[in-house]
Order: structure tokens, then sequence, then C-alpha cells
């Protein structure tokens, strides 16, 4: 009959020398602790998520009142002082505050036109920023633009009274209507 010796890890930790010695029994029984703290912590912690909504390409493309492939030319905020549609800061003591925003203006030179105006070779493209960004978990899809980076974007727009154009998906989550293709020619 062959007895197992304690090993040199076993009498250093006494969770294993008292599971008898064997690794696999302490890592069994590090789970069967492990597991129930992670369910109680999942199940008991107060959780704060919103909808954000997904626009598949058919969607934008069908809803959209244009879409450009565009080059920010020049980006400045406007008087406009408002807030984010729809969202909420809720602070440590669980009171909600409405997002204070900006508007933003920025032109956009357009490079080609799928759908909409194909004579169109600029556009001002209004869309909102933070007053004073917060670091949050599940914020809004805000977008932002550097003139100098010569970026290339595809845009899915709708058209507001005034002239302007905004994003299709909204001014809380713009990036759905805002696709990044980079430098490309």
């Amino acid at each position: 009959m062959m007895t197992m010796l304690p090993t040199m890890r076993a009498a250093a930790n006494p969770a294993i020398a008292s599971t008898g010695g064997s690794p696999a029994n302490h890592r069994q029984m590090t789970m069967k602790t492990f597991l129930p703290v992670l369910a109680i912590v999942l199940f008991c912690t107060e959780v704060f998520a919103r909808e954000h909504e997904y626009w598949p390409y058919d969607r934008l493309t069908k809803e959209a009142d244009m879409i450009v492939i565009a080059v920010p030319l020049s980006t400045r905020d406007t008087a406009e002082k408002t807030t984010l549609p729809g969202l909420w800061h809720v602070d440590t003591n669980k009171v909600r505050s409405l997002i204070p925003a900006i508007g933003v203006e920025t032109t956009f030179m357009t490079l080609a036109v799928p759908k909409g105006d194909a004579n169109a070779t600029k556009l001002v493209f209004h869309h909102l920023r933070e007053a004073a960004p917060k670091l949050s978990v599940d914020g809004p899809g805000l977008v932002a633009f550097d003139p100098k980076s010569e970026r290339k974007f595809l845009l899915f727009l709708k058209r507001e009274s005034d002239g302007r154009y905004a994003p299709l998906t909204g001014q809380t989550d713009p990036d759905g209507s805002v696709k990044v293709l980079g430098d490309c020619p």
C-alpha cells in the first residue's frame, strides 16, 4: 500500500494540506468558495443599464435622408444649451439629473453621396457634446471630429427643419450613424 506524503506546497499552504495535499482538491475547494461569492455579488449588486438600439446597415440605408462619405472641414460649438435626450446621470445618492449638453456644428466636404442630393459639396452636421464630460458606464455614444486628421466618414443623416443634418440614430447615440472609414484615399 502506498501512502501519500505531504508535498512542500501542501506544507506551505494549510488549505492544501487539509484537503489531503492534492492541488486538484485545492482548486475544487477554491471554486466551491468562489462561485457562491461571485453569485452573491452579481445578484445583490444594483445594476444600471440602458437600451442602446442596434441599427443594421439596411435600416440605416432605408431611413436616412442622406448618406455621404465626407471629410470634416471645421467644427464649432453653437449657442445651443440643451440636455441629452432620454439619458440621466444618477449620483451616489441615487438622484437622477438630466445631462447638460452643448450643440456642435461640424462642416463636412462630401466626397460621395450614395443617397440624397448628389450636388451637395458641403453639409453642416448638427450633433451634441456633454457640457461637463464625465466618465460613465453605458453612457452616450457621442461623436467628435478632428478636421486636421483628414479622416473619412460614412454618415447616415436626417435633415432637420433648419437645413442642417443630424445623426439618423439620434443625438444621444450618434455613433450608430457615423462610421469611420479612416485615412483611405
